[in-house]
């Protein structure tokens, strides 16, 4: 629980300061370490996608790209059948832009 709530005040100062790709990257790791601790996939659907259309605002594509991976794993786990179609075609054009762009952390994912 300390570690979510360092990478919150991490996302919050950065933010506040000015420093949005490391804001970006607290938030993306707060995801990430949620996700890990157990938290409700339905709370951290909703957080990822807060994050993720403000890494879209501040153009921080890779810290999206990311989150977006995790939250297509938030997805599958909530198993909505509707959402997948159009899940897999956003994980495809994920993968794609991450081999154009050399970005073999996203690629990982």
């Amino acid at each position: 629980k300390l570690t979510l709530e360092s990478l919150l005040h991490g996302y919050q100062v950065g933010m506040q300061t000015g420093d949005i790709e490391n804001a970006m990257f607290n938030a993306h790791v707060y995801v990430i370490e949620s996700f890990i601790y157990g938290r409700s996939l339905s709370e951290l659907e909703r957080e990822a996608d807060s994050f993720i259309k403000q890494m879209i605002e501040y153009k921080q594509m890779v810290s999206k790209d990311m989150t977006l991976a995790v939250q297509h794993v938030i997805l599958s786990l909530k198993n909505d059948p509707s959402l997948m179609v159009c899940q897999n075609a956003q994980q495809k054009d994920l993968l794609e832009r991450a081999i154009e762009n050399n970005n073999v952390v996203v690629a990982s994912y």
